[in-house]
């Protein structure tokens, strides 16, 4: 495949409310660059340019991690994008989540996009719609009805039997569960 000097650029959006509604400085994107005629997978990826590491900025811009993370687009053919968050090792183009520890959400908030389909090489950045992949659940309980905020003191909610592990697919957006639950 012949390669040309045109860098691919991005810029980004979050379509669900994230982390202050924004990307936190320094958040590592994971993106692929594939053939538009298929899904991403081996026969379509372009140039080895599989898991390529990029940094969010504050102003939603994504800016490759090293000067070995940037990709050019071929000469003339159109490519397909596909990104994920948080940026990870990827074995068959699935991601491994296990959401066992919510101490920081957004370590555990796995984002995805691939909006960016059959694109020619150009010199504006292209827009990645990034969509969040799993539901957050939180629960607001107040004193009320015969339950006043000293019965409250000391409450612990519990959620048994959910599933804990997965992975997730880069080339379909498809979840396979996995054997991780809370008990």
């Amino acid at each position: 495949v012949e390669m040309s000097d045109v860098e691919v650029r991005f810029s980004s959006q979050i379509q669900t409310r994230a982390v202050n509604n924004q990307w936190e400085e320094g958040d590592e994107i994971g993106v692929f660059m594939h053939y538009a005629n298929g899904p991403l997978s081996d026969a379509t990826l372009v140039d080895n340019v599989s898991n390529f590491k990029y940094l969010a900025t504050s102003s939603g811009s994504l800016d490759p991690a090293t000067e070995l993370d940037k990709m050019y687009y071929p000469m003339s053919s159109a490519v397909s994008f596909v990104a994920y968050y948080p940026f990870d090792n990827v074995e068959g183009y699935s991601v491994n989540l296990d959401v066992s520890n919510q101490k920081k959400y957004s370590e555990i908030d796995l984002l995805y996009s691939n909006n960016q389909k059959s694109v020619q090489s150009t010199s504006s950045p292209l827009s990645l719609e990034f969509e969040h992949k799993l539901s957050k659940v939180s629960f607001l309980i107040k004193a009320g009805y015969g339950i006043d905020s000293d019965d409250l003191s000391g409450l612990t909610l519990t959620i048994r039997k959910a599933v804990t592990e997965a992975s997730f697919s880069l080339s379909d957006a498809a979840f396979t569960l996995g054997n991780g639950s809370l008990d």
